[in-house]
């Protein structure tokens, strides 16, 4: 039987030229069923994008088999809060980290978008919870959708930064959980990422004829922000603030510099320590070419907990080339602090969100 190709990411699934509903959707299985199962089959490289457009479409066609004459439900409060909308979730964060461990395309991403939008739209038609045609209807569907896809792209780009710390922190030895890295490459591409769901959002919107779509809004009403928003920085936070507790941002929209890497670590396995000093940490800062590296350490003090916790402009700043020690990247480098568990838990930052100066820190 002749057919074409649907090519999503890392899904293939041929779809028939006659196709008739009944054969891909019932009551036992739903539209989404249907194209998760294909996920194990080979990708194929070799079809155009037309090709996979007038598949799209094929799918698109088959709303008139469920828009009857049946009493519409309503649509529910969330898209995802079903088994189907929960499969769908772990399948879009499965995307997004095959796309930041380079496996899938930007592309493949967009395709993948697309599909999630329409199968969704599908799925609640067969519901008899929308006609398909609703604006209203349409809208939640793309806002969900994009809000899934904007969460799960910074929780990628979070735990690509983890992943490549965790390497870093097996160099030293020693505690497996007492280290903090940023990398402003996943920054960035966490931004610029976002950046091109809000436009595949804005264009399936346009598509579908949803009137004023704004993908900056569905950000600013995003009700996933309980491991941070939508943002690089703020899911670093929760990362290393409030789950690891040894390192902290105060101001969560600071850009950093292209190039900019930090790695810091508590205790330095075997290092000598003096007099009334509970360890020995490790700071290592990069910008662009330049690599800088130093050791410190960290006392209880009688006098509060100022000796447990730094600001890393003043522990790097005297170690900074002439070139590096420029007021804009002192300024940047004075949101981070570095601490030990032991601050952490005495002073409960681990329980803050959002914008945060640690008390000592204050100027």
């Amino acid at each position: 039987m002749a057919g074409s190709t649907l090519h999503i990411g890392y899904l293939k699934q041929p779809i028939p030229e006659n196709i008739q509903c009944r054969n891909i959707m019932n009551e036992a299985k739903s539209t989404y069923d249907y194209i998760k199962s294909t996920q194990d089959q080979t990708i194929d490289k070799s079809h155009a994008r037309d090709s996979y457009e007038k598949t799209l479409e094929t799918i698109e066609s088959m709303y008139g088999c469920y828009s009857n004459s049946s009493i519409l439900r309503g649509m529910p409060k969330s898209v995802f809060g079903d088994r189907f909308g929960w499969d769908m979730q772990d399948d879009i964060s499965d995307c997004m980290r095959k796309f930041y461990e380079g496996k899938i395309s930007e592309e493949e991403v967009e395709e993948y978008f697309r599909l999630c939008c329409t199968s969704m739209r599908i799925y609640r038609t067969q519901q008899h919870q929308t006609s398909g045609k609703n604006e209203e209807d349409n809208r939640q569907i793309v806002s969900e959708i994009y809000d899934i896809f904007a969460k799960e792209n910074m929780r990628a780009a979070r735990n690509a930064n983890y992943y490549e710390g965790e390497k870093i922190n097996a160099s030293y030895g020693g505690w497996s959980d007492d280290w903090v890295y940023y990398n402003a490459d996943y920054y960035y591409k966490c931004e610029e990422t976002r950046d091109k769901l809000r436009q595949i959002a804005e264009k399936v919107a346009a598509k579908w004829e949803v009137s004023s779509f704004d993908a900056l809004e569905v950000e600013k009403n995003s009700k996933y922000t309980m491991d941070g928003g939508l943002d690089f920085n703020s899911g670093w936070n929760f990362d290393f603030r409030n789950q690891i507790g040894r390192g902290s941002i105060a101001k969560e929209s600071v850009v950093p510099p292209k190039g900019f890497k930090m790695f810091y670590k508590e205790s330095v396995p075997h290092a000598v320590k003096g007099e009334g000093v509970d360890s020995i940490g490790a700071l290592e800062v990069s910008i662009g070419n330049s690599n800088y590296k130093r050791k410190f350490e960290f006392r209880t003090l009688r006098t509060g907990l100022e000796g447990q916790i730094y600001s890393v402009d003043e522990l790097i700043k005297g170690y900074l080339s002439e070139k590096d020690n420029k007021p804009d990247f002192i300024e940047f480098l004075s949101n981070f602090s570095v601490f030990t568990r032991w601050y952490s838990s005495r002073t409960g930052i681990v329980y803050r969100a959002g914008d945060y100066i640690p008390k000592e820190l204050r100027k």
